[in-house]
């Protein structure tokens, strides 16, 4: 064989080579062009799954129980503040007419309840409440609707717990505890917390609006399930600033947690993201 064909069997075996070279290179880039494409897909797709759980958690629960916990926080003191220095007056609640009590509008309150007489029918007490709820008794009624609505909210997060929540939801359901044993020294027990809460639950499932609870108190069926809530406000005028503090300080934790949760850190989504902690739905 002379050196000519020598020199163009290996050019066209080094050309064969570069050939398959750039084919496996080709394939090789490819090949983690579409691992990487994949993986940047799952993580973007797992980054959206999470936005949404978290939108959904932030709406359905923490929002709407920091709003009723912040309403509450205000209701609760001043009310007591209005009682308080009607605690002292001798006068029968039913002949306290003379002027504005809050004290004697508990009492209506609870006479809504608790009232019996047939010649006072669910059609009468509905018309009468309906003319003073949003007047000279919004003060007393719109307490005990923003206490019932609280107890709503806390109640179902609390039986409840969102999965996405995961170690924060312990920390949660404690402030949560926190809260409802300082009721309880109000007289407002565990169960009847929860019993409260439930009687506010609509028909579409969600809690009652204002109007909607200012029927069920009135209403044959309904009105009793409210006789605690009712009866402790009658009675807060007897509780000590005390048993107060001790509701409204838990309820400033319960309200600076939900405020520390619902501030977004991309941080802690980035890490959650990156250990594939992605929770579906709520447990």
């Amino acid at each position: 064989m002379n050196p000519e064909t020598i020199s163009h069997a290996s050019t066209g075996a080094d050309g064969l080579i570069s050939k398959l070279l750039l084919v496996l290179a080709g394939a090789i880039a490819g090949l983690l062009s579409g691992t990487v494409g994949a993986y940047f897909k799952s993580y973007l797709d797992r980054r959206a799954e999470l936005q949404k759980a978290d939108a959904a958690v932030r709406l359905q629960f923490l929002y709407p129980l920091l709003a009723i916990s912040m309403e509450l926080r205000g209701k609760l003191p001043h009310a007591f503040a209005e009682v308080e220095k009607e605690k002292d007056i001798r006068t029968p609640e039913p002949q306290m007419t003379d002027r504005y009590y809050l004290r004697y509008w508990f009492w209506r309150c609870k006479e809504f309840v608790v009232n019996s007489d047939p010649a006072w029918t669910e059609e009468s007490r509905k018309r009468d409440l309906a003319m003073n709820s949003g007047g000279v008794g919004y003060d007393a009624l719109s307490t005990l609707y923003v206490t019932a609505a609280y107890l709503w909210h806390a109640t179902r997060i609390r039986l409840r717990m969102p999965s996405e929540l995961q170690g924060r939801g312990i920390e949660l359901s404690e402030r949560l505890h926190n809260v409802r044993d300082s009721l309880a020294g109000l007289e407002f027990y565990d169960v009847t917390q929860d019993s409260t809460g439930a009687s506010v639950t609509n028909r579409n499932g969600e809690v009652m609006n204002y109007r909607e609870f200012c029927e069920a108190v009135t209403c044959d069926a309904e009105r009793a399930w409210f006789l605690t809530l009712a009866d402790v406000y009658f009675k807060l005028r007897m509780r000590s600033r005390t048993d107060i503090d001790r509701v409204t300080k838990s309820l400033d934790a319960l309200i600076a947690l939900l405020r520390e949760m619902l501030m977004f850190k991309k941080s802690e989504m980035m890490s959650r993201i990156s250990t594939g902690v992605i929770q579906k739905g709520s447990s």
